[in-house]
């Protein structure tokens, strides 16, 4: 359902744009190549729990815009701006921040983001700022749930941190370079950008497991290095055979897994 909310935003978006030129106007070069006429992309976009509204980041403005869908014009609005985020941090004796951080939204008062190794959650009506769990240094792919638990891969594994806690809960222990857990299925194709999604509730999480071990490997040079480095990456060329992708749910609270049958 979300996914579904989410790409009718960004094909409405896109239309609207095109709509600006007419129907009857026949584009020239100069058009196609007008920066009013590229798709931007939604950063950042979710919707508060339980309620009607869409929320994402506007880099142009550097802030939080929302979508409030139970108005008929949805008119777009400013959520949350860098100054009133510092704001709060300063009330709560903590150092501020020059951007505003990657912060997942449970509700309009409860938001939540890491600094470092550590998360945080803030009541913004109650003014209270709390420390709620920690991830380990170079952990990939970290995704934190509105409650302060994180999500993140080692290896080709997927791990979850759960509220307050410090010890990391080893989600999968077949990860390798055939096997990937919580990361971007099908190189990132069809609006896919991540491999973990929380549940508004923040203690269930959805997870793709990505098996591709049937997909050849190919080569990547890593200019960076002198001489050049060759390494090797999977990449389902047109033609050959993809990666097998399996939907888990992971249950922070139990500890347990299901795989649905898709």
């Amino acid at each position: 359902m979300f996914l579904i909310r989410l790409l009718s935003f960004m094909v409405i978006c896109c239309l609207t744009q095109f709509a600006s030129f007419g129907q009857s106007k026949t584009l020239t070069i100069d058009d196609v190549t007008n920066p009013a006429l590229r798709l931007k992309r939604v950063e950042q976009g979710q919707w508060l729990a339980d309620q009607d509204i869409f929320v994402y980041y506007d880099r142009d403005k550097k802030a939080f815009q929302k979508l409030d869908f139970t108005k008929k014009d949805r008119v777009v609005a400013e959520f949350l701006t860098l100054n009133a985020f510092n704001s709060q941090l300063r009330s709560n004796q903590q150092d501020t921040f020059a951007l505003l951080p990657p912060i997942t939204f449970a509700k309009n008062a409860e938001w939540a983001f890491t600094r470092g190794s550590a998360t945080y959650t803030l009541d913004a009506k109650a003014n209270m700022l709390m420390r709620k769990s920690w991830r380990p240094e170079g952990a990939d792919n970290s995704d934190i749930s509105a409650t302060g638990n994180v999500a993140y891969t080692k290896s080709g594994n997927l791990y979850i941190v759960k509220a307050p806690d410090t010890l990391s809960w080893q989600v999968s222990t077949d990860g390798d370079y055939q096997i990937v857990y919580g990361e971007a299925a099908h190189r990132s194709e069809f609006g896919i950008v991540k491999g973990t999604f929380w549940s508004p509730d923040g203690n269930k999480l959805a997870f793709y497991r990505i098996d591709q071990s049937n997909v050849n490997d190919y080569p990547h040079i890593d200019y960076r290095n002198k001489p050049a480095k060759s390494n090797m990456m999977k990449y389902p060329m047109a033609g050959d055979k993809s990666q097998i992708v399996t939907v888990g749910i992971a249950n922070a609270i139990t500890k347990s897994v299901i795989y649905l049958k898709t």
